[in-house]
C-alpha cells in the first residue's frame, strides 16, 4: 500500500507474563526475593531454574 512507511502503530492490552518480583501483585514475591538473594550471594546455573 506504500512504498516506505514510517510509523506502526499496534494496540493490544498491556498484560506482562510472568509478572516481575518487584510487583505488589505478586504472590510470589518474597520467595524470589530470596532465590535472587541467595543467587546473587553464589551464582550458579542450578539455582536459575527455580527463579524462573
Amino acid at each position: 500500500m506504500f512504498d516506505k512507511p514510517e510509523r506502526t502503530v499496534l494496540e493490544q492490552p498491556f498484560r506482562m507474563f510472568p509478572k516481575p518480583a518487584w510487583f505488589i501483585i505478586n504472590r510470589k514475591a518474597i520467595e524470589i526475593g530470596c532465590l535472587l538473594t541467595n543467587f546473587l550471594h553464589s551464582p550458579s546455573f542450578g539455582k536459575l531454574p527455580r527463579i524462573v
